[in-house]
């Protein structure tokens, strides 16, 4: 995860956003349902938290010293 977070700052390539969005789905999907008793449709949650993880993979930078998972927990609960 450290060599594609700092391989996309230094790049910007769409398949290395891709990928780190898609190995920290289940990140989303676990906050979600933290949130499942406030909302009814799970899936807008989801939805919602996905873009969410999208502005954090886009905003992360590697040389803070904080881990992409507790980075992109504060955008998606922004976002749901």
């Amino acid at each position: 995860e450290k060599e594609l977070t700092v391989k996309y700052s230094k790049t910007q390539d769409v398949a290395t956003a891709a990928r780190l969005v898609t190995a920290n789905l289940r990140l989303v999907v676990k906050l979600a349902y933290e949130y499942r008793r406030a909302y009814k449709n799970i899936m807008d949650l989801i939805q919602e938290g996905n873009i969410g993880l999208r502005q954090a993979v886009k905003r992360y930078d590697p040389y803070r010293g904080v881990k992409l998972s507790s980075y992109a927990a504060w955008w998606i609960r922004a976002y749901i």
